[in-house]
């Protein structure tokens, strides 16, 4: 099931990669973007604690940035987030 939500976050972020939803010109939602896809790849390749952290922390960083282009792809991204958890049961 983890395997799943993995791939799809990944369609997710490369079908958005170019269209982030944030308003602020101060906001780089690409490379915010691009490093959650990266992180998220990462993680994929190697379940640690580590790389989960990572993960985590740019899920978080484009989140709070406001960079998802609607409501949908922020609440999908939200449910990934919270499936992590706290890393600890990988």
């Amino acid at each position: 099931m983890k395997k799943t939500i993995f791939v799809a976050l990944l369609f997710v972020f490369a079908s958005f990669l170019n269209s982030c939803g944030s308003d602020d010109p101060g906001i780089d939602c690409l490379s915010l973007s691009t490093n959650a896809l990266d992180a998220a790849s990462t993680f994929g390749e190697s379940r640690t604690t580590e790389s989960c952290n990572a993960y985590k922390t740019a899920l978080q960083n484009y989140l709070n940035n406001n960079c998802s282009p609607d409501a949908a792809t922020e609440a999908s991204f939200r449910e990934q987030l919270d499936a992590l958890g706290d890393c600890t049961i990988l």
